[in-house]
Formats: C-alpha cells, structure tokens, sequence
C-alpha cells in the first residue's frame, strides 16, 4: 500500500551500480513509497584513514576477480547530496563506541514531500 509507511532496505548493492542506475534507483524507491517512509542503505564512501584504503583496495580487487567491480563509491558529502535530490532527507550516520562516525550500519534517510 503506498500510502503507508514503509522500510526500505538496499543494502550490499549500491557499490555495484553505477551512479546515474543509483540515482534512478534512489528516485524510483521514492516514489514507490509514502512520505515518512524510511531508507536503510550501504553506500561505499571514500576512504579517510591508511586502514580503511588498504581494506577498500582489498576489497574492490576481490569484487572485480570475482567480475563484479566496485563502480560508485562516494563522498560522504556527495552519499548526503544524492539521497536529497532523490527525494531522501539523510540522517546522521551512527557513530561507533571508540567515536568515529560512520563505520557501524547503514545510512538512513527518511522520505520527505511528494
């Protein structure tokens, strides 16, 4: 029933898409549900520190040996601007124990206007 509230979960599929099929897909999500609605998804965002680059490199040479490159990967910046010209009002990312924003879980987003 579009007219009620619903959970949206795109999670392990957005680095695999490439920008302009993520934004049509984040546009089509939206209006697909009501406003209100909620948006759970894993987005690649760029690397900030040594540890994070080295698992990112790692990761995107086992995706692509695999044939499925990694082909959208964000600022964090840029994840918050595509969500809102989708029609997605981005929530702070949560913030782990030790305090570095962003590593644990999913972005959210909740639907805004119609």
């Amino acid at each position: 029933d579009p007219a009620r509230r619903s959970l949206v979960l795109a999670e392990g599929i957005a680095v695999y898409l490439e920008l302009p099929v993520l934004r049509s897909l984040l546009q089509a999500l939206r209006r697909s549900v009501a406003t209100g609605s909620r948006l759970a998804i894993s987005l690649s965002i760029d690397a900030e520190t040594p540890e994070q680059q080295l698992r990112r490199t790692e990761f995107q040479q086992r995706v692509a040996a695999l044939g499925e490159p990694a082909r959208t990967v964000l600022t964090a910046t840029d994840s918050a601007a595509l969500l809102a010209d989708a029609g997605w009002q981005p929530e702070p990312p949560p913030v782990d124990p030790d305090g570095a924003p962003g590593q644990l879980g999913l972005l959210t987003a909740q639907a805004v206007g119609d």
